[in-house]
């Protein structure tokens, strides 16, 4: 059964050619038809920015300081700007949004200490090594998530306890909700909504999003 978010935790996606030639055989000249038809190609997938692993996400580590010019010394070639993060209906602070030639790629949300606590990742172009998890994708399989937390009643975020990445859906989610192997099971299909990363492994009473309800999510213009 999930338990309720403990106040440390809350500050916590061919070609088809068909030639049809035809000749004739009681004439001196001889005739070719053909006919093709062309299917629009795939559309190309998202070239991928950063990658997401236990370790680290792109060249965030856990030893990345949570700050600006930290930030901004980590990822040369990026954008890295102040956010206000939410952190519950009366509570907000400063966070970070990381963008490459225009799109928001991540968002860092600080820890309070000059650490990091989370970041997440918000767009296709950041892959997730050895798991199939880029936003916008079906989630394949659970066989990797042994703990699921409905951080609000359309939000549940999902872990394997020990590991340091979680992935979250935009799910209908209540109190008891996905707390079995088999209720975890009705996820597989569904979108996946964004990917996270704690420099901490998540845990038992971890609250990936740091805060109230989706706490975390960033708003309002840049500054």
């Amino acid at each position: 059964m999930l338990e309720p978010m403990s106040t440390r935790g809350r500050l916590l996606l061919g070609l088809l050619l068909i030639a049809a030639p035809g000749l004739s055989c009681y004439t001196s000249t001889s005739t070719s038809t053909s006919a093709s038809t062309s299917a629009p190609p795939a559309p190309a997938a998202p070239e991928v920015q950063l990658t997401v692993q236990e370790a680290a996400i792109g060249p965030i580590t856990g030893k990345t300081p949570g700050h600006l010019i930290g930030l901004r010394r980590a990822l040369p070639g990026y954008e890295v700007k102040p956010a206000h993060v939410m952190l519950g209906p009366n509570t907000n602070r400063l966070g970070f949004n990381v963008y490459r030639d225009g799109e928001k790629l991540l968002y860092v949300m600080p820890d309070g200490h000059g650490g990091i606590f989370a970041v997440h990742a918000v767009s296709p172009k950041v892959a997730t090594l050895d798991r199939a998890w880029k936003l916008g994708a079906k989630l394949s399989a659970v066989r990797t998530l042994t703990t699921c937390k409905c951080l609000d009643e359309e939000i549940v975020v999902c872990f394997r306890v020990g590991a340091h990445i979680a992935v979250a859906f935009t799910r209908e989610c209540g109190y008891d909700s996905y707390t079995t192997d088999e209720e975890r099971q009705d996820l597989i299909g569904t979108p996946i909504h964004r990917v996270l990363w704690s420099p901490k492994a998540f845990g038992e009473e971890s609250n990936p999003f740091g805060g109230d309800s989706y706490g975390g999510e960033s708003y309002g213009a840049d500054y």
